[in-house]
Parts: structure tokens; C-alpha cells; sequence
């Protein structure tokens, strides 16, 4: 079980490389290096913008470190791709808790998984690359992204993940589906729940989230 890299100073007083933590474990859960180069992309885009907003000179020193790390630019394809998948994932649990939830009948998980493969078709994402590929690697933080779903479906916020100033309240509801997750079993499936509590991704022990109830219409 891996642990969110986050501190309590995240959810009281919370910076924009917060979010960013959160977007790079949402996008590439499985790959270390990939998250690396995205929190570099990052940081290197939060500190050009600071300059901008504080009308601050760049020195040759700083330019030439920028010119040395990936850029949002360089990560972009990437995470285009890797959006599409969590949000299979997200969408998968999203439905499951929803029904669950509300107690109304809703569409079947493969009828989902259908409708998931015919909509991202040209993405090449199949009922077969679903089961076998995505879902073992963006099941660990499919809550994440069924918070991200709900949040955007609400109106509430349509910012990936979430506008930094409401990490707080974005992960009390990632905790709720991770919750609900964990003690959900799909109908035919041989899993004892749709999220595996050993591999879904946690939070720090501790940590002090808003209550949040998860409402579904």
C-alpha cells in the first residue's frame, strides 16, 4: 500500500505543487519516473509563473536550469492519455458507489465498460484493455478520480483534480468512494470488493479532512 505524499499544512493552508502532487499519483499511479517528471514540469511552470506575476527577471542561471528539466509541454501527450484512463476507472467506481448509494437501478458494470470502450474508441480503449490493462493500474486511485467525476457532474469545480484551495474537501470525498469502494462487490466478479484495500492509495495517518457526504441525484 503506497501513501499520498501530503502533510496537514495541504489541507489548512494549501499551495498549487499540493495539487500537483495529487495529478501526478492520479495520472501515473504505476510509474515513478513518469510522476517525477511531472512534478519537475511542475514546479518549473509554478516558478515561471511566480516570476510573471511578481514581474521578477529570470537570471541566465535559472533560464538555463529551466531549459534542462521537462516542461509541461513535454508531459502533456502523456497525461492526455493517461486522463483517459483514470477516467475509466473513476467512471467504473463512480456508477458502482452511485447505485449503491441511491438505491436506484443503474446501468450494469459491463454495459459501463461498453459504453466506456464505444465512447474512447479511437482512443483504442477496448472492453479487453480495460479489464486487463487499465483497471490494474488506475484501480489504485480510481476513488480519486470518482471524486474528480462527482465534483464535475455536482458543478462544483471542473479543474483537474480540483482548484488547490479545495484540496481539503476533494479528498474527504476521494475518501468516501475509496470507502465505499472497499466493501462494494461487483455482481460475477471474483473480487471481493471493486477497490483492494493493500493497493489503493491511502492517506497519511492522522490527517484531518472536512466531513463530506456524498450525495448522488
Amino acid at each position: 500500500m503506497r501513501i499520498l505524499e501530503i502533510a496537514q499544512s495541504a489541507i489548512d493552508d494549501p499551495a498549487r505543487m499540493d495539487a500537483a502532487k495529487i495529478e501526478v499519483e492520479m495520472l501515473w499511479p504505476h510509474d515513478d519516473a513518469a510522476r517525477n517528471r511531472g512534478l519537475i514540469a511542475a514546479a518549473a511552470q509554478q516558478y515561471i509563473d511566480d516570476a510573471k506575476s511578481q514581474n521578477l527577471v529570470i537570471d541566465a542561471d535559472s533560464a538555463a536550469d529551466l531549459l534542462a528539466v521537462p516542461r509541461i509541454v513535454d508531459v502533456r501527450e502523456a497525461a492526455i492519455a493517461a486522463h483517459r484512463h483514470g477516467v475509466v476507472a473513476g467512471t467504473i467506481l463512480w456508477e458502482s458507489v452511485a447505485s449503491a448509494s441511491s438505491g436506484e437501478a443503474r446501468s450494469p458494470i459491463p454495459v459501463v465498460k461498453q459504453r466506456l470502450a464505444k465512447y474512447f474508441g479511437k482512443k483504442q480503449i477496448s472492453q479487453s484493455n480495460i479489464n486487463n490493462y487499465i483497471l490494474p493500474r488506475y484501480r489504485p486511485v480510481a476513488h480519486l478520480w470518482a471524486a474528480r467525476i462527482q465534483r464535475v457532474n455536482a458543478g462544483i469545480d471542473n479543474l483537474f483534480p480540483c482548484s488547490f484551495k479545495d484540496i481539503g474537501n476533494f479528498l474527504a470525498m476521494a475518501e468516501e468512494f475509496r470507502k465505499m469502494g472497499e466493501i462494494l462487490k461487483l455482481p460475477h466478479s471474483p473480487m471481493s470488493s471493486i477497490l483492494r484495500p493493500a493497493e489503493t492509495l491511502s492517506l497519511p495517518e492522522g490527517l484531518i479532512l472536512p466531513k463530506i457526504r456524498l450525495e448522488f441525484s
